[in-house]
């Protein structure tokens, strides 16, 4: 369901009403093990339609030219809940924080100030904070991705390549932003039971990754099937229902630390 009322207009005015919350899921370590990092995932609390998933507002917003307003939002939020949960007794140690970043946001300027800002306020050392940026930004323009993302690498920030398929990027576009790893594309981990391609591609990926020293995580795995093959290619990181639903940070402390 897509929202099909003028929400774009009505960002600010959602997060000033508390309507706009956030989610955090994990990322664990190999075999399922410790959580590693936690990603931040928007929820909107419609006043009619109750609790809305991204996919419902922000092609909209999209549309609207008013994405970069909820990406500074999110930013900012996040690194402030998530400074605040390190303090906590259940937070794990050495935990990083993985944030989406849409390519109108990474396209407009301000960002390294935002950024730098956001984690100055919090407390927060920049290399815990990790952008995940679309593949298609490296594929349709590597020089304009490297411009963008280069500085952010430079300053401190990790970057990770996110929703990756089976013939686009490679180690030349992850060298060329600095880039700390990549996310697998679920549909692939989706495969991995009963699909041979699927089981190659995500091979393939795996080995070809860590080849090049960085990390891959394998998205979406929701069955012990699919975790048993991932802790079978060496997969270093995974991150799906199997292992925690996205939920408030004070529900993550009782994960395995």
């Amino acid at each position: 369901m897509q929202v099909e009322e003028p929400v774009g207009s009505g960002v600010g005015g959602a997060a000033q009403r508390g309507e706009l919350s956030l989610a955090y899921q994990p990322i664990v370590g190999p075999a399922g093990g410790e959580p590693v990092a936690v990603e931040a995932l928007v929820r909107w609390r419609h006043p009619r339609l109750g609790l809305l998933g991204p996919e419902s507002f922000l092609p909209r917003l999209a549309r609207d030219g008013e994405l970069h307003l909820l990406d500074d939002w999110v930013l900012r939020t996040a690194t402030a809940q998530f400074a605040s949960w390190r303090g906590t007794a259940g937070a794990p140690a050495g935990i990083g924080l993985s944030v989406n970043v849409s390519r109108a946001r990474l396209m407009s300027p301000g960002l390294p100030e935002l950024l730098a800002g956001a984690v100055a306020a919090a407390g927060l050392d920049r290399s815990l904070l990790d952008l995940e940026v679309g593949e298609a930004l490296l594929l349709d323009d590597l020089h304009a991705a490297a411009d963008v993302l280069g500085p952010l690498t430079a300053a401190g920030f990790g970057i990770t390549v996110d929703d990756v398929s089976a013939a686009g990027t490679s180690a030349r576009h992850l060298q060329a932003v600095g880039a700390r790893g990549i996310k697998v594309d679920r549909s692939y981990v989706a495969g991995l039971a009963d699909s041979a391609r699927d089981r190659a591609v995500v091979r393939n990926l795996v080995e070809r990754v860590t080849a090049a020293g960085l990390t891959v995580t394998a998205v979406g795995v929701e069955t012990v099937a699919q975790q048993t093959a991932l802790a079978e290619m060496g997969c270093p990181r995974a991150q799906g229902w199997l292992f925690g639903r996205p939920s408030p940070l004070s529900e993550l402390g009782a994960l395995p630390a």
